[in-house]
């Protein structure tokens, strides 16, 4: 599967990179959910969070 994963938290989406990882197996008691879509909206960032830390 695909999947994005963080190098670089400093270095914002240039820290992102698109690699390859083996499929997840389900434990006992858990679930594995596939994805087919996902979105995101920018405005997402400026809605408050509780414990007040915020990072992208």
């Amino acid at each position: 599967m695909k999947a994005i994963v963080v190098t670089d938290q400093s270095a914002g989406a240039a820290g992102m990179k698109l690699v390859e990882r083996p499929e997840p197996r389900a434990a006992i008691n858990d679930v594995v959910v596939e994805v087919h879509a996902a979105g995101f909206v920018n405005t997402e960032l400026e809605w408050p969070r509780i414990d007040g830390v915020r990072s992208p």
